[in-house]
């Protein structure tokens, strides 16, 4: 079973601190990429991913079109998608869940429950 989790975030301080999460909670490996065109380049090489946390300001492909790009593909529409996001607009958290994302975290999120649901993903 795969335990890779792909970071997207174009924060490198979120990243690392996304992937120290990620490990903690027993991913076998965590790839990050600094935005969401990165992303969609990444994933056909990276084989089986677990989960995908993704921020959804970036300066390319947002996070919310990441999410839809991904649930629009057959390989990927069974990846559990996190969103975090600094934005705590109700809009965004609904429009997050609508296109298919499983989880939204508001920065700054609570490691613990970070963490917990990471580890339930990559169960």
């Amino acid at each position: 079973m795969a335990r890779t989790v792909l970071v997207v975030d174009d924060s490198a301080v979120t990243r690392s601190l996304l992937a120290e999460v990620c490990a903690s909670a027993g991913a076998q490996s965590v790839e990050s990429c600094a935005s969401g065109f990165e992303a969609m380049r990444a994933l056909p090489r990276l084989g089986e991913v677990a989960l995908v946390i993704t921020d959804v300001n970036m300066p390319d492909i947002t996070g919310l079109e990441l999410v839809r790009m991904l649930r629009e593909q057959e390989r990927f529409k069974a990846i559990p998608i996190f969103v975090v996001s600094t934005d705590a607009a109700s809009a965004d958290f609904e429009r997050a869940l609508a296109l298919g994302a499983n989880r939204y975290f508001t920065k700054p999120f609570d490691v613990a429950a970070l963490t917990t649901a990471v580890k339930a993903a990559l169960a």
